[in-house]
């Protein structure tokens, strides 16, 4: 199992962006997953989101940072704009 966990002062950007990168990984891997502290999603009046595809009661969760993940962020002057390069290691 895969989990993301919300925190309190994330943005509902860096919130979405984690789930669909959890959905993603455990559909491509086969992965159960589930989200944690579901109630700091700022989304929750206007977007209904699978917080896990399994009861989560079974499930003991230990907290673990397996790994990390790097983008290269990028300023383009002209378009006056941030970009964000793909990790390939997120696989």
């Amino acid at each position: 199992m895969i989990y993301i966990k919300f925190e309190k002062g994330q943005g509902l950007g860096n919130q979405l962006w984690n789930y669909i990168t959890l959905r993603s990984i455990a559909k491509y891997k086969s992965y159960d997953y589930a989200v944690l502290d579901y109630k700091y999603f700022k989304g929750v009046k206007f977007i209904d989101i699978d917080i896990s595809n399994k009861n989560l009661d079974k499930f003991k969760f230990i907290e673990q940072k397996i790994n990390n993940f790097n983008e290269t962020i990028y300023y383009d002057k002209e378009l006056d704009n941030f970009s964000c390069d793909y990790d390939n290691s997120i696989l």
